[in-house]
């Protein structure tokens, strides 16, 4: 991939992230997660690997601000949560690091 293509696709309330064998989507609002859709040509079934609660101890739902890629990050802005006043931002990263490896993490 090179720099200037991102290997995200934000449609929506949610991004598609298609990295090395990778397929899969990440659902933007209330509870953030990445949910794997397929692994080359074999699907994923019911598995939510990645997942942020978010700050606010009270039900952990999060409005989202802002949502745009930068290279191979998704960055994800939400408003202030309360009781505990905080804003997350949260960036998901992914790499094709050979064949038959996907490195994705939530920084």
């Amino acid at each position: 991939m090179n720099a200037a293509q991102s290997c995200w696709k934000i449609d929506g309330t949610e991004a598609l992230l298609c990295c090395g064998p990778l397929q899969a989507q990440v659902l933007l609002h209330a509870f953030p997660r990445l949910v794997p859709q397929r692994w080359g040509d074999k699907p994923f079934d019911d598995v939510a690997p990645l997942l942020f609660r978010g700050p606010d101890a009270a039900d952990g739902r999060l409005t989202l601000r802002e949502a745009y890629t930068r290279l191979d990050d998704l960055v994800l802005t939400y408003d202030l949560a309360a009781p505990l006043h905080m804003t997350a931002q949260l960036y998901w990263r992914a790499s094709h690091v050979a064949d038959g490896v996907t490195r994705v993490a939530l920084i």
